[in-house]
This record gives structure tokens, C-alpha cells and sequence, in this order.
């Protein structure tokens, strides 16, 4: 969330200059169960409504002190307060309107509360004597350290728990250095691998019994997998799939299964994480 976040600040610095604002970002790194495309938007909207009324923003991202959830912070500068004016006209911290609602109180907030209560993440507002604070709580974080991830989103005996718990990841890859690789990757973080060197020696795996999830390398992928995939799992299966590639990671598509990308060069560290969060955002549909 913090890249993102950054990213997002960054795209919008000529932005922020013309408008005469001020923003900034003190980031920790924080990893969340969020769809980058609404955090973006959710980030994207906090920062249009404290534009709205402010010239000063900073952004702060929190590290959750387990258990507690990861949090967003924006602290808005308000105006000062203007002296009482004549009847109609603007008042108060921010001005009112004749009904009393404050300006800060109109399209760019309800917009915002409308994304955070359809992503599952909480929002507050409050503040002090020339300051807005407006917070963000992301209950689903996952807590993470040097390469090493777990994540704490489901009582113990939850069925999502178990899914999780009793998950296997099928990684088909024909240098056996990168199956040794991602095998001890995914190990470390508790889940079993089982490991083939081809699409013919993965379907012999799957026989009567199917993976939480593939890793594929793209020399593997470009051959049948589509078709491997489909004939051994059936055209309507849901498993999440995540190619290694040589280029830097993106997000790719592969027919109707959505296909998380990952550097070879990434695997040791992020193979495990990755997989965590795919298996745990399957566990919410």
C-alpha cells in the first residue's frame, strides 16, 4: 500500500503545485487485502475531498501494532476561523452554508464513504482547532517481515482458516533450481508444493487431487497451459495462477483466470506473501 500510495502522490505532484497544496508522505510499508484499483480510488478520493478545503495535507500510512488493523492518516490544515458575517453569508472553521452544512460535508465525502463501506474499510473523522484528521482501518493486513508473511484474518476455526491451513500449491517449472526455490519459499510461510517439470508431469499430479493455486514459469504457460488448465480442472475453475516471468512484475490476464505476475528475481522473497494474499482473497468470495 505504501508503493501505491507513493506512486499515486507522485502522478499528482504538478497537480498539487499548480493548485498551490502542499502534500505529503510519511509511509510505512503495510501490505492490505484491497484491490489496487479501489485503493487507488480510495486514496485518490481522500485526497480530493481534503483538497477541497485545505492547501496542506499529509498523508501518513501506518504499521499495525498486532493485532491491531494497519492504518491511514490524513491530517488536513484547516483555515482559520472567520469572524460571525452577516446573515447568508459564509461562517465559521471551512465556512458553512445557509443550511449550516459544512463545506467539506458534500459530493467528494459521501463519494468517499460510499468506496470505504464498499471495501470493507473503516473511516472516521475527526479534529482539533486548525487540523481535519480523517482515519482509515484495514482489518485485513497482512503482518510481514523479512520475506516472511502471516496473515490473521479468520478465527482459528473458521473454514477459511482450514482452507487455508490444509492449502497445496502446484509449481510446474523446468529449471530445478526455481522448483527448489519457490518450494522453500512457499514452505516457509506453511504451505506445502508439490513440483513438476512440465505440463505433462503436472497433470499426473492432479489426478483426484487439485492445488489451492499454480505457479507456472512463462516457458510453461506458452505451451498448453490453457488447455492443460481447462481439460484437468474443468473451464470454470477459480484457482489463482501466478506466472514467473524474467520482466518486472505487472498484472496480466490469462482467459478467464486473473494471473499475478512475479519476477523470477522476486520469488525468495515474495512468492510466499503473494501466495497468501491469492489464497486468502478466494476464501472471501
Amino acid at each position: 500500500l505504501a508503493d501505491l500510495i507513493g506512486e499515486l502522490l507522485e502522478s499528482r505532484r504538478k497537480e498539487f503545485a499548480v493548485a498551490g497544496a502542499q502534500v505529503r508522505g510519511e509511509l510505512q510499508p503495510v501490505d492490505v487485502l484491497l484491490d489496487p484499483p479501489v485503493a487507488v480510488s480510495l486514496v485518490s478520493n481522500a485526497l480530493d475531498w481534503a483538497l477541497s478545503f485545505s492547501k496542506e495535507v499529509t498523508v501518513c500510512l501506518e504499521a499495525p501494532v498486532w493485532p491491531a488493523p494497519a492504518t491511514l492518516v490524513l491530517r488536513v490544515t484547516t483555515p482559520p476561523r472567520r469572524p460571525a458575517a452577516a446573515a447568508g453569508e459564509k461562517t465559521g472553521a471551512w465556512g458553512t452554508k445557509q443550511r449550516g452544512r459544512r463545506l467539506n460535508d458534500g459530493l467528494h465525502w459521501m463519494f468517499l464513504r460510499q468506496i470505504a463501506a464498499s471495501a470493507g474499510v473503516g473511516i472516521v473523522r475527526t479534529g482539533v482547532e486548525g487540523t481535519a484528521i480523517l482515519t482509515f482501518e484495514f482489518p485485513k493486513t497482512f503482518q510481514t517481515a523479512d520475506g516472511l508473511a502471516s496473515i490473521e484474518m479468520f478465527g482459528e476455526d473458521s473454514p477459511a482458516a482450514a482452507s487455508l491451513l490444509n492449502a497445496w500449491v502446484l509449481v510446474v517449472a523446468q529449471e530445478p533450481a526455481l522448483r527448489s526455490t519457490a518450494s522453500e519459499a512457499l514452505l516457509r510461510v506453511g504451505l506445502a508444493a508439490r513440483v513438476a517439470a512440465s505440463i505433462e508431469e503436472a497433470r499426473g499430479l492432479l489426478r483426484g487431487n487439485i492445488p489451492q493455486m499454480i505457479v507456472v514459469t512463462t516457458e510453461a504457460m506458452s505451451g498448453d497451459f490453457k488447455g492443460f488448465f481447462e481439460q484437468t480442472l474443468g473451464p470454470d475453475c477459480r484457482i489463482p495462477v501466478i506466472e514467473v516471468t524474467e520482466r518486472t512484475a505487472t498484472t496480466t490476464q490469462l482467459g478467464a483466470q486473473g494471473a499475478v505476475t512475479l519476477s523470477r528475481h522476486q520469488l525468495k522473497k515474495e512468492l510466499g506473501p503473494t501466495v497468501l494474499f491469492e489464497l486468502a482473497k478466494t476464501a472471501f468470495r
